[in-house]
């Protein structure tokens, strides 16, 4: 093995959680990996990080982790994720199922010399940094006897071919052939690599669209060289302009990476004339800037844009409660009903007094809803339930479809599927 393996761990429902430095090499095993037939997430780009769970991690979310571990665990008998400068937490762990952690390790000085490019960080501090965190890796590691593959980058860069066969054997997945292990499929790892490289490099402009929940597009912006400076962001749907802003609102979440400013959120409306119930492709553009020295990741989305549209509120496993509105403030919902498919329960009303909503939008207020799911304990089996308006007409439910299953102990209450739109 061109590795060193510690532990048992099945192959065959194995989660790959792909660990390392910052620009240590990681993109180039999860690039293997995802070569080698593993999913590694969705809208990848060249570093192999999955948005969605790169934000949950972000945003120090765990309970949202550990609901996209389920909805992977469900989708995939084997898969895998990639995220640099990142030890599981208790919680994320004990969701993992049967987890093989992939440990790539690179020259210390190398990975500070990258970091202190890209991120305009001192060498010294990066060169600490980075020597700290592998060290509180390898600790985690060794103590709790996780089942572990150590690599490093200097071997895969010298031998890809030879560590890309090692992990396939590992993993006991069938032998792929020559055309797959060839010359050609070394040829796209190089370019992956290279495209990775671009990706990283330094650019004075970063953001991301985190999601589209209803009419609202919502992420962020800002410039690393004017921590303070308000960035301008023009929302486009279908290559149209239809929407322009400033990325000026707070965001906890961003002031380490703004030198302690974390005023670079955005949330902007759609016009309704497009919520048409049709999918559309969603991006976002920093306005009037030098596309070369931008990078928004992801920067689109391809959604439904829904007339009646809302979300689920973190509840427990008795009362689902959330809000349904349609753009026009006068319009009262239907009522919903509640099916897995198989079953139908409803119609509940929509007409509960919600302030917060009112404080967002003037004339909306009485949109929430609480069903005491409890009292319907058909349709509390384990099946992805579906939110729809009695008279038939779909909804844009943010954390739809969703799994409740008071069978299982302790009950399991999660996301069917992470999605901005169902």
């Amino acid at each position: 093995m061109r590795g060193l393996h510690l532990n048992a761990f099945d192959p065959s429902t194995a989660t790959i959680v792909v660990l390392g430095a910052q620009r240590g090499g990681t993109s180039q095993i999860a690039g293997m990996m995802a070569a080698l037939g593993i999913p590694m997430g969705r809208s990848l780009d060249a570093t192999f990080e999955d948005p969605e769970l790169l934000a949950l991690h972000a945003n120090g979310d765990s309970v949202g982790f550990v609901h996209a571990i389920e909805e992977r665990n469900r989708h995939h008998p084997r898969w895998g994720f990639k995220i640099p400068d990142f030890v599981p937490s208790e919680p994320i762990r004990a969701a993992l199922r049967n987890p093989l952690y992939c440990v790539v390790l690179r020259d210390v000085a190398a990975c500070a010399m990258r970091i202190a490019q890209s991120e305009d960080m001192a060498f010294a501090r990066a060169l600490v940094a980075t020597q700290q965190f592998y060290a509180t890796l390898l600790d985690h590691v060794m103590a709790q006897h996780w089942p572990a593959l150590i690599l490093s980058h200097e071997l895969a860069n010298k031998k890809p071919q030879a560590v890309l066969e090692a992990l396939r054997a590992m993993l006991d997945l069938p032998p792929i052939g020559d055309e797959v292990l060839g010359e050609s499929k070394l040829g796209e790892l190089k370019q992956m690599h290279h495209q990775y490289q671009e990706d990283t490099r330094r650019v004075r402009i970063i953001g991301a669209l985190d999601a589209v929940i209803g009419d609202t597009v919502i992420g962020w912006a800002g410039d690393r060289l004017d921590a303070t400076a308000g960035v301008g962001v023009t929302v486009f749907v279908d290559q149209q302009p239809v929407v322009q802003g400033v990325a000026d609102q707070p965001r906890a979440d961003l002031a380490t990476l703004f030198a302690g400013h974390g005023n670079h959120g955005f949330a902007l409306r759609i016009p309704p004339a497009l919520l048409d119930g049709a999918e559309h492709e969603v991006a976002i553009v920093v306005t009037d800037a030098d596309p070369m020295n931008t990078r928004l990741t992801p920067s689109s989305r391809r959604i439904v844009l829904h007339r009646w549209f809302g979300a689920l509120d973190e509840t427990d496993d008795r009362i689902l409660s959330g809000w349904l509105m349609c753009h026009e403030a006068t319009e009262t919902s239907p009522g919903l009903l509640l099916t897995d498919g198989a079953v139908t329960v409803g119609p509940f009303p929509a007409n509960l007094e919600r302030d917060d909503l009112a404080r967002e939008r003037p004339g909306h207020v009485n949109h929430g809803f609480a069903i005491d799911i409890a009292a319907i304990p058909a349709i509390l089996d384990g099946k992805p339930l579906t939110i729809h308006l009695s008279d038939g007409t779909p909804v844009g439910l943010y954390g739809t479809p969703l799994v409740i299953d008071r069978t299982a102990s302790p009950p399991i209450r999660r996301f069917a599927r992470l999605e901005d739109q169902p």
